[in-house]
Formats: structure tokens, C-alpha cells, sequence
């Protein structure tokens, strides 16, 4: 009698390792076929004219050997539309002799590559050759004229004094900050 009774339990033992098996590769099976169809249904994250991300980027920009300019970022979000929404940017040009001349810092800021024009917004802080800092909400600088211009309030502060004003124009080429309205010196 224990011969067919372990006939049986091996038998039963057979079907049931059979069974999970079964189990187990439909189980498989069905993950995958789910996995499958929810690559294909994923959502957008980024706005569908937007080309790419990156983060953290250094670009640089040299003449004859010699560093022109530098762009670091912590974001870059470039779109179709030839716009590059950059954050916490800090963008430096330098002298020949390979110092900063000037810099400028903020926490987001919007290039046009096709007009060459940039927007900076939030905490701007331009740092000119000269010991002098300028900090403001905004500043829109044309990369054609060289020309960078706030409507906003902004700090002046440099190794002699500082003191507050509205709106503002630098021209890099020639050098020169023009004020629109009078400085109320003390910080």
C-alpha cells in the first residue's frame, strides 16, 4: 500500500511544482505586457516644444585661444522655438590677460539664440570690472549692441559707497552706466 500512496504524492507533488510554474511565467508574462503599454502611455513632462533638458552645463566661448566668455547653469531647458530657459546661471566675460572683466548671476534667465538676446530674472547681480555691483529683479542685455537695461529698483554697491536708484542702462562698449533717476546713497 505505500507504494502506490507515494505514487499518488509524488504525482500531486509533480502537478503542484507544475502549477507554479504555470503560475509564475503568467504571472511574468502579464508584468511585462503591462510594462509595455505604460512606456507607451507615459506623460509628457516637459511641454512638447521643448527639445531637451540639461542639467548642469559650462559652456565656453574662445578667440584666438583665449577664453571669451563662460555660461555655467544648473538647468538648461532648451525649446523648438530657438529659446534656451537657463536657472541658476552665472555668465562671466573676460579680459585678455584671462581675468573676469564682468559677471553676471541670477536664477533664471531666457536666451533667444536667433536675436541674440537674453533675459535674466530673479536676484540679478551684475559684477562690473571696476569693483562695482549692481543687483536688481531684472535685466534684459542685447548681446548685438551690448547693451544691458533694468527698469527695475536697483542696489549700487562698490568699495566707496553705494546707495539706490530706479532703471538703469550699462553700455559695454563704451563702458558707461547711465541712471534714470537719482541715487539715495546708504544701503
Amino acid at each position: 500500500m505505500r507504494a502506490p500512496l507515494v505514487r499518488v504524492v509524488r504525482r500531486l507533488l509533480i502537478g503542484v511544482i507544475v502549477l507554479v510554474l504555470i503560475s509564475v511565467l503568467f504571472n511574468y508574462l502579464h508584468f511585462r505586457r503591462g510594462r509595455s503599454r505604460s512606456s507607451v502611455k507615459t506623460p509628457q513632462i516637459l511641454s512638447s516644444d521643448t527639445a531637451r533638458s540639461v542639467e548642469n552645463i559650462e559652456y565656453t566661448d574662445n578667440q584666438n585661444g583665449k577664453i571669451r566668455f563662460k555660461i555655467r547653469a544648473r538647468r538648461l531647458l532648451e525649446t523648438k522655438l530657438g529659446k534656451s530657459l537657463l536657472q541658476g546661471i552665472e555668465a562671466y566675460d573676460f579680459n585678455p590677460d584671462g581675468s573676469i572683466h564682468n559677471e553676471i548671476r541670477s536664477q533664471k534667465a531666457e536666451y533667444e539664440r536667433d536675436r541674440k538676446i537674453a533675459d535674466f530674472a530673479g536676484d540679478v547681480r551684475l559684477s562690473l570690472g571696476k569693483g562695482i555691483e549692481l543687483r536688481t529683479d531684472s535685466l534684459h542685455y542685447d548681446m548685438n549692441l551690448n547693451l544691458g537695461t533694468t527698469p527695475d529698483k536697483l542696489r549700487l554697491i562698490s568699495r566707496e559707497g553705494g546707495g539706490t536708484a530706479r532703471g538703469a542702462r550699462y553700455d559695454q562698449r563704451e563702458e558707461s552706466l547711465e541712471l534714470e533717476s537719482k541715487v539715495v546713497l546708504g544701503l
